[in-house]
């Protein structure tokens, strides 16, 4: 069976944003996918949703699927902060500056 792509299912963000996000977080110069970076990721992700969901009227069928989409990112990227807490403070409480000064990193 054969996927086709799909315009209509495309990444949330574009490759370039992702690359920008991944400089800002990674831990090391190969790290794609540490805590770090996925806590970036999903905060990108929020920010985006966030945007859209301002541009969509709460009656509109759409609206309840993204608010379902954004209580599940905002939860990951808490459950990343946990674990992040529990297993190195110091990256930890890096990520909750970078997370406190957004105008300074994600502009």
């Amino acid at each position: 069976m054969s996927t086709s792509f799909n315009p209509k299912h495309k990444s949330p963000f574009a490759t370039q944003d992702l690359a920008d996000v991944i400089d800002k977080w990674q831990v090391h110069s190969k790290d794609t996918s540490s805590a770090d970076v996925q806590i970036g990721i999903y905060t990108e992700k929020i920010k985006q949703l966030e945007v859209h969901m301002r541009q969509v009227s709460i009656t509109d069928p759409v609206f309840k699927k993204m608010r379902y989409q954004l209580l599940r990112y905002l939860g990951e990227r808490r459950r990343l902060l946990k674990y992040l807490e529990i297993s190195d403070y110091t990256r930890y409480r890096k990520a909750l500056d970078m997370l406190k000064s957004p105008i300074e990193n994600f502009s």
